[in-house]
């Protein structure tokens, strides 16, 4: 999704969440440093075909504010990944 569309699918989630409520967001964070190939060409890849990117925790940081949604917690899962767990702000 581009930032647009995230900030937006994230803040209808947001609206719909009860009083106590949070929201689970489970996504690759991409490094600031210089990558290998195979990650480069995923990002190509994913921009090209899914009108998506990878995003730093900086850019996610931005994403999630532009929503107006705040990191309560984050965990680096196994796979790589790493979750978010949101709450407005």
């Amino acid at each position: 999704w581009d930032d647009e569309r995230a900030a937006a699918l994230l803040r209808t989630t947001a609206a719909a969440l009860p009083a106590e409520g949070r929201i689970v967001v489970v996504e690759t964070v991409a490094s600031n440093q210089p990558r290998d190939e195979f990650a480069a060409t995923s990002d190509l890849m994913m921009l090209a075909l899914a009108s998506g990117r990878e995003r730093t925790m900086e850019h996610y940081e931005d994403l999630f504010a532009a929503a107006g949604l705040v990191i309560t917690r984050s965990r680096l899962l196994p796979t790589g990944a790493t979750a978010f767990e949101l709450v407005p702000s």
